[in-house]
C-alpha cells in the first residue's frame, strides 16, 4: 500500500462506509464530511488503511499485486470469524491510537476533551460500536482490490 493514495482511501473509502452505517442505524454523525474532521481524526482514518497489511498478515494472508501471476487464487470475501478477528484487531489498533494521542476512556463523547466511551475492551463493546469495527474488516477487500493489489493464501 506504500503506493497507494492513502488519504483519498480514507476519505473514499473508510469514512464514507463508517458515514453510511451511522445513517443506517439513525446515529447523528459528530462530522458531515471527512473534511470536517479535526486532523487528528483525518489521521485516525488513514492509520487505520495503512494497517490493513498488518490484519492481513495475522489472518495468515498475503498481499499481491493483481497483476501478480498468485492473484488469480485471491480471496474474494473473508469469512464470519475473520471478520470478526479483523474486528477485534481494529479496534484494538483504534484503542492505542487514541491512547498514545492522549485519549481517555469516558462519557460522553468529547473530541475536544479526546474522551470517548469506546476505549474499552472489544467485548465490553456494544453490538453497533463493534459494527462499526465489522465495517473497517469488510472494505479491506475492496480497498485493496481499488488499489491494485489482491489477498492470497
Amino acid at each position: 500500500l506504500d503506493e497507494a493514495p492513502i488519504d483519498a482511501i480514507a476519505r473514499d473509502t473508510t469514512y464514507r462506509a463508517w458515514l453510511e452505517e451511522c445513517h443506517r442505524t439513525g446515529r447523528a454523525p459528530e462530522y458531515a464530511s471527512f473534511d470536517e474532521q479535526p486532523d487528528t481524526l483525518k489521521a485516525s482514518n488513514a492509520d487505520q488503511v495503512c494497517d490493513i497489511p498488518a490484519k492481513v498478515r495475522a489472518l495468515g494472508y498475503r498481499i499481491v499485486r493483481a497483476d501478480d501471476p498468485a492473484a488469480a487464487a485471491r480471496i474474494q470475501a473473508f469469512s464470519p470469524e475473520e471478520i470478526e478477528s479483523l474486528a477485534f484487531l481494529e479496534h484494538q489498533r483504534w484503542c492505542v491510537e487514541r491512547l498514545r494521542n492522549g485519549w481517555v476512556a469516558g462519557a460522553p463523547r468529547d473530541d475536544e476533551r479526546r474522551i470517548h466511551p469506546d476505549l474499552v475492551p472489544y467485548d465490553l463493546l456494544s453490538e453497533q460500536s463493534r459494527e462499526y469495527d465489522r465495517i473497517a474488516a469488510r472494505t479491506i477487500i475492496g480497498i485493496l482490490e481499488r488499489s491494485g493489489f489482491a489477498v492470497v493464501r
